[in-house]
């Protein structure tokens, strides 16, 4: 009997190996939250900490442009009263 004869189907008697499907190196959000849970939360402070550095720098640039918009009028009224008293 041969590997084709009609009693029996034909059998490949190599073994192919199932293709491996290759990973790019870019690891998805899923594989380094369960890898790296700690740089993500290294990440996340590191956010946190720069986010509030530039709000607390955003609010001081405002505290300082509205005290000059407060101040600037009373200082021009000072001014012009000390040049019409320095006149008389």
């Amino acid at each position: 009997m041969t590997a084709h004869s009609p009693d029996r189907p034909a059998v490949e008697t190599a073994a192919h190996p199932t293709p491996v499907v290759q990973r790019s190196p870019r690891t998805s959000l899923a594989s380094t939250l369960r890898t790296r849970p700690g740089m993500v939360v290294g990440g996340t402070a590191v956010v946190l900490v720069v986010g509030g550095v530039l709000v607390s720098m955003f609010l001081a640039v405002a505290l300082v442009g509205f005290a000059a918009a407060v101040c600037a009028p009373a200082v021009v009224i000072l001014v012009r009263m000390a040049r019409r008293d320095a006149g008389r």
